[in-house]
């Protein structure tokens, strides 16, 4: 297989992901096991290596003990603390454990369950949006690479490769630190103020 085909399938597989659907959240409460299980079962593709754990019983306790994670009402876990965990999941390879926190404490004081459910739900269109996007947006940047590669008299496919890994990396970095100095900016924030404001 060619090298660029390998990226070309790599990056399609990313955007062919998926997360959990609201509508596959069990209805039913769930004991911890069941929550993990549930978890390898509905995010398994996600993993990088097949050994690896989506969420673990301590993960799911030392979340709940530092407070970003509601309490289990008698150790069952509801729909609204599945989708916490899913953004647990996604937020934990990025960011510490205080900036994950600031983002739940964005939540308004007794949010409901239904705007939970719709946040979620929006986030999801959202994010399956940007996924099937993100193939062209690795196609693109490959075409550049090879292109600009090529002028420099750089033909190995490892430059490619290397280039390829380094732009991902600089626009995950970039990432990270736009979150972290949004969190920063609306640490203090007046939300109340904000939304008399937005009428």
């Amino acid at each position: 297989m060619d090298y660029r085909e390998a990226i070309r399938e790599t990056a399609a597989k990313l955007s062919a992901l998926s997360l959990i659907d609201l509508q596959d959240i069990p209805r039913i409460e769930l004991y911890m096991e069941q929550v993990t299980t549930f978890f390898e079962e509905e995010m398994g593709d996600v993993r990088r290596h097949s050994e690896e754990k989506i969420l673990t019983k301590t993960m799911i306790n030392n979340y709940t003990k530092s407070g970003i994670l509601d309490a289990p009402n008698r150790k069952k876990y509801n729909r609204d603390h599945i989708i916490a965990l899913v953004y647990i999941f996604l937020l934990k390879p990025v960011l510490a454990i205080q900036d994950i926190r600031q983002i739940f404490d964005m939540q308004p004081d007794g949010h409901a369950s239904e705007e939970q459910a719709a946040l979620y739900t929006v986030f999801i269109r959202m994010l399956d949006d940007y996924l099937e996007k993100s193939a062209g947006r690795i196609e693109a940047l490959l075409t550049t690479a090879d292109r600009m590669l090529a002028e420099a008299g750089l033909d190995d496919p490892r430059y490619s490769v290397m280039l390829l890994c380094l732009l991902l990396s600089v626009e995950a970095t970039a990432g990270k630190l736009t979150v972290g100095r949004l969190l920063d900016r609306f640490k203090d924030w007046d939300w109340d103020h904000t939304k008399k404001e937005s009428r």
